[in-house]
């Protein structure tokens, strides 16, 4: 469930009134709810229709994610404390097993 359909059902509507409310088709509204990313006038009027933000439907779920993981690396990093060199070693592992390049890109150090 995304989140235009979560504020769509809290609003109390059906596809085709939030199809009506925002002058955007029903067929339009079943692709975004089904996961196609709305742009430009699209986005703003659905805003609008949902009374929110453009950039608060969507968020990208992966980039906070990536985040979260760059924040453990370099939160792993503190593992000095209790392991000599390990703060050397365990942010390397981390760095090393993410999949993602640009979260591998932060926690890589170039001199």
């Amino acid at each position: 469930m995304n989140k235009v359909q979560i504020l769509r059902e809290e609003k109390n509507l059906t596809q085709s009134e939030l199809a009506e409310k925002s002058g955007l088709s029903l067929r339009t509204i079943q692709r975004i709810e089904a996961g196609n990313i709305p742009k430009g006038f699209t986005l703003k009027s659905l805003a609008k229709a949902l009374e929110t933000e453009p950039e608060i439907l969507f968020q990208n779920e992966n980039q906070n994610s990536e985040i979260s993981r760059a924040k453990i690396i370099n939160i792993s990093s503190l593992s000095f404390l209790l392991l000599p060199f390990g703060n050397i070693i365990i942010p390397a592992i981390l760095t090393y097993r993410t999949k993602n390049k640009q979260t591998k890109a932060l926690g890589v150090c170039r001199t």
